[in-house]
Order: structure tokens, then sequence, then C-alpha cells
């Protein structure tokens, strides 16, 4: 049973490094240069290659249109809240705290009026 585990796992990382591989561009790699010898490798010599696959692969950049693909998505833009100013304190509404348009300020201050 434990043969046919390490069989099936061999031959299914190998896939996946395959297609992987053919995703990427790998011409200026100095151990292999192509998917096909990167799958080689991993049939021939597995324990070596598919680790030095894992460490290389995000050196190769992606081909095609998913090279445009942002690496991180754009900060999430915070709505605007109300202006700074004097407003009823959240903590006593008989008195007045400055907001800054962000956060509360320890300023206080009694209504006039």
């Amino acid at each position: 049973m434990a043969p046919l585990i390490v069989l099936l796992v061999l031959v299914g990382t190998t896939i996946w490094v395959g297609t992987d591989a053919s995703k990427r561009d790998w011409s200026n790699d100095s151990f292999a240069n192509s998917p096909t010898k990167w799958v080689i490798g991993c049939l021939l010599l597995w324990i070596v290659v598919f680790p030095m696959y894992l460490a290389r692969r995000n050196r190769a950049s992606l081909n095609g249109a998913a090279q445009d693909i942002p690496a991180r998505a754009p900060a999430a833009i915070i709505p605007a809240g109300p202006e700074a100013g004097w407003y009823a304190d959240p903590q006593d509404t008989s008195m007045l705290r400055y907001w800054t348009g962000s956060t509360w300020t320890t300023h206080t201050a009694k209504p006039t009026g």
C-alpha cells in the first residue's frame, strides 16, 4: 500500500509541476529552462527536483495575460466620514468634543446658546 501512495504522490506532483511550469517563463533559469525538463527531472529524481521547483517557481514570471494581474490588490478606499469640527460628545451629550475627521480628540467644550 505504501509504494502505491508514494507512486501516486510522485505522479500527481509531477503532473502539477508540468501544468504550473507551462504557465511560466523559464528561459532565464540556469537549472531547467523548459517545463519538459522540470517534468523529466521530477520523474527521475523527484526528491531533489520537486523541492527545487518549489523554491524557483516564483522567480519565473507568468506567461501571457496572467502577468498583468497585480501581485497585490490595491488598498480599499475608506469612505469619508463627517468633516472635522465640534460635535455632540458621544460619551456626554451635554458637551461638545472635537472630531478631526478620523478620530475624536480629548478636547471638549460646553455648547454656546
